[in-house]
């Protein structure tokens, strides 16, 4: 719906006018305006959906993305974000402002929504080959003269870390008579905003026997991928997540990670082969990419959408049919088209408008798109017209009150009341319209309403002295 404005010239020239031939003069005080709300969203990596929601008296909308949200009622509207899985990190919202009101005075407004990662990050330090009855001390140094002593636990993690690199280093163990060195991977563990880091302590000394210490990355916070390893005639063992396989005979090993499904993504690494030392420990890597991801298709809808109304295709995926908000995991990396088709339902007729209508979904990301209803008259014959005439007031000259009324779809009808007293109706002429009226001394209110043949309606209010 349009917003009816007084130019600051016209307004100027009308008061001049008034004030030169004693018809007093006029302030324009308003027309029925509606609000705008920009939400402008940043800090996700592309092919990331945001989670946002703006919630009113009125009822709610979600969003998956920067957003325009026009004709907007009077009132007060809360801006809400949920954090974003994007690339296996959590990317935390802050929105600014989360709440804005609108009124007659103010009819625009923007929020931002900005997502960053944690500022801070962990570190899991995992050991084994300690003799039973023995134990060992960590020592971890860090950033900006961060120095931690540990006890040698089986697993620990650390939270809060400042992000930057740190230095694990580990005593020797003795025991009969023979060294236990530590071995140590990574030398320099990176921690980083948002994820958990690993690091790997193993004691050992048997020549037949050596250990595997693996780390993964790439997966979200707290998953760990299944890795088999395997010796020719061997028995196979298996570790989950990062850590150490102890007691292997030595020999050489075919290591092979199993596809990790979590989150609605899958995340695969590559195998390799490693030669367990006698003695000591080996160290493998994994580095785990999502192979999938995800589309959250955000449907708003006054009524509930039949199924078959709103249908996602492509990328090799079976067309998907969705009623209501519904985000499609596992989903091959490519383009999706989301088609929404017109329904009827209570003598109403709703016609969709998809934004966007192809997405492009990225392994590791969540796409978004929005499908958002609105309703129709049922004729398809009537022609939609939400939009009301232009109406002004110019004054007042020798009792004759005078104005414009224009409406571009068709006839305007403008009713005028001196205050609450209906003064009478007027159909314009060639945009014109004129009533007479002999204004009494002292101050009166003069409200003029133009109506279309739609019944959309527009107002505006002077007040004139005499």
């Amino acid at each position: 719906m349009k917003r009816l404005s007084v130019p600051i010239l016209l307004l100027s020239g009308l008061l001049a006018s008034c004030g030169g031939n004693g018809g007093g003069s006029v302030s324009i005080i308003g027309v029925e305006p509606k609000g705008e709300l920009t939400v402008d969203v940043g800090g996700l990596p592309d092919g990331a959906g945001a989670d946002i929601t703006v919630q009113s008296k009125f009822g709610s909308v979600g969003l998956t993305g920067s957003d325009l949200l026009k004709n907007l009622p009077l009132g007060t509207y809360t801006v809400s974000a949920n954090t974003v899985m994007a690339g296996g990190a959590p990317y935390l919202a802050v929105v600014t402002p989360d709440q804005v009101t609108f009124n007659e005075k103010t009819l625009r407004a923007t929020v931002k929504v900005q997502y960053d990662l944690p500022l801070v990050g962990a570190l899991t330090l995992n050991v084994a080959g300690i003799p039973a009855g023995q134990s060992t001390t960590l020592h971890l140094s860090g950033p900006n003269g961060y120095a931690k002593i540990l006890p040698g636990l089986a697993t620990q993690t650390l939270a809060d870390l400042n992000p930057g690199q740190y230095t694990l280093r580990a005593d020797d163990i003795r025991f009969q008579d023979f060294t236990y060195p530590a071995a140590i991977q990574p030398a320099t563990i990176t921690v980083e905003r948002g994820r958990t880091s690993v690091g790997n302590v193993s004691f050992a000394r048997d020549p037949r026997y050596g250990n595997l210490g693996v780390t993964q990355r790439g997966l979200p916070t707290g998953v760990g991928g299944q890795i088999t390893a395997q010796a020719p005639g061997g028995t196979p063992r298996t570790l989950t997540g990062s850590g150490i396989l102890t007691d292997l005979p030595v020999a050489t090993y075919t290591l092979t990670p199993a596809d990790v499904t979590t989150g609605g993504m899958t995340y695969r690494a590559p195998g390799s082969t490693i030669d367990i030392p006698s003695a000591g420990t080996a160290f493998a890597d994994f580095t785990y990419a999502a192979i999938t991801g995800r589309l959250k298709v955000q449907v708003n809808s006054p009524v509930p959408v039949p199924t078959g109304m709103v249908t996602v295709t492509g990328a090799a995926q079976a067309s998907v049919n969705v009623t209501a908000t519904t985000t499609l995991n596992d989903l091959t990396p490519g383009e999706y088209a989301v088609q929404a088709q017109t329904f009827q339902a209570g003598g109403w007729t709703y016609v969709p408008t998809v934004t966007p209508g192809v997405v492009s979904v990225i392994a590791g990301n969540t796409a978004g798109t929005t499908v958002t209803y609105a309703p129709l008259v049922t004729n398809p014959a009537l022609k939609r017209d939400f939009t009301p005439p232009t109406v002004t007031l110019d004054g007042l000259d020798a009792d004759v009150l005078h104005g414009t009324a224009t409406d571009p779809e068709g006839s305007v009808t403008v009713q005028v009341y001196i205050g609450t007293e209906h003064l009478g109706d007027v159909t314009p002429l060639n945009g014109q319209w004129s009533l007479a009226w002999t204004a009494m001394p002292g101050t009166s209110d003069v409200t003029v309403i133009a109506t279309d043949s739609s019944g959309n309606s527009s107002r505006v209010t002077g007040t004139f002295t005499r």
